[in-house]
C-alpha cells in the first residue's frame, strides 16, 4: 500500500483520482483492520435515535470540545438535570459525562495520529481542562498512555 501512495503521488488529473479510488476500495475491503478512535466518536452518527435524545446527541457532536453543563443538556431535554441523567444512562448504557470523555478521547486519538501537537495541546483541543485527568482518562479508555498511542500509530501518518 506504501507503492499506492507513491502512485498517487506521482500520478495527476484523473490518474490520481483513479488510484485514490482504487486505493480506498482496496482499504475497504481489507480483512485486517483497527479502530484508531473510540467508538463512542463515530456512534454519533451511525445511531438512530428519537429527536430528544438526537437533539442531545448533536449538541454534544459540535460542542465536545468545550465545557458542557448539565443544566445546558438537561435544558435542551426539556427536563431537570437529575431526570435527564438517569434519561441518559437508560437509553445509552453510560452517563452522560463518560459518553462524553469517551468521544472527547476518540477525538484525541485522531489528533494524536494526525497531528504534531504536544499531549496537553491536544487534551485542551479534545475539551480537556487538565492534562492529568486526560491521561488518566485516555489509559482507562485506551488501555495505554497518549504517549505510547501516538508512538504505536505514528507510521500512520499521512503526509
Amino acid at each position: 500500500m506504501e507503492d499506492d501512495l507513491q502512485y498517487i503521488q506521482q500520478s495527476s488529473g484523473a490518474n490520481r483520482v483513479i488510484r485514490v479510488l482504487h486505493l480506498l476500495s482496496r482499504l475497504s475491503s481489507h480483512a485486517q483492520f483497527e479502530l484508531l478512535s473510540s467508538k463512542a466518536y463515530h456512534q454519533i452518527s451511525s445511531r438512530q435515535r428519537n429527536d430528544r435524545l438526537s437533539n442531545i446527541h448533536n449538541y454534544i457532536a459540535r460542542h465536545f470540545r468545550a465545557p458542557i453543563q448539565l443544566d445546558t443538556l438537561a435544558d435542551i431535554a426539556c427536563m431537570t438535570p437529575q431526570a435527564f441523567c438517569t434519561y441518559f444512562k437508560k437509553k445509552t448504557g453510560k452517563t452522560v459525562f463518560t459518553y462524553i470523555n469517551k468521544l472527547r478521547i476518540g477525538y484525541s486519538c485522531k489528533l494524536l495520529i494526525e497531528t504534531e501537537w504536544t499531549i496537553s495541546h491536544i487534551a485542551q483541543e479534545s475539551g480537556f481542562n487538565s492534562t492529568t485527568f486526560y491521561n488518566r482518562k485516555f489509559k482507562e479508555n485506551i488501555g495505554i498512555t497518549p504517549k505510547v498511542y501516538r508512538k504505536k500509530h505514528q507510521h500512520q501518518r499521512l503526509y
